[in-house]
């Protein structure tokens, strides 16, 4: 009885690892991610990192009434949204101008 309790632990404690062996090999490509979408050129992006964090603003004060009621207003949410689409538009505009194209 005993001897099967530990081969039970043993595999749990190998499972566990197991998953947490693939969450440390996903980090890397998380940070990469970040890296590569908020700091272009080695340098953090005030309009991406603006228009990353609105939105995800907006989705929370959108889904908050869940957890705790309270009233939300569109206004609100759709001056987030349209403060992201426009740093992200910015952001765009920008691009096609330093490299020369016509949109």
């Amino acid at each position: 009885m005993i001897a099967t309790k530990k081969r039970a632990i043993d595999k749990l404690h190998t499972h566990e690892s197991n998953y947490l062996i693939d969450y440390m090999q996903c980090c890397p490509m998380i940070k990469k991610l970040i890296s590569d979408t908020l700091k272009p050129n080695g340098k953090w992006s005030m309009k991406r990192l603006s228009a990353f964090t609105s939105f995800w603003m907006a989705i929370v004060y959108a889904l908050l009434p869940l957890l705790k009621p309270f009233k939300v207003h569109e206004f609100v949410f759709v001056g987030l949204l349209t403060y992201s689409a426009t740093a992200i538009g910015l952001t765009v505009w920008n691009k096609s101008i330093k490299d020369g194209q016509n949109i």
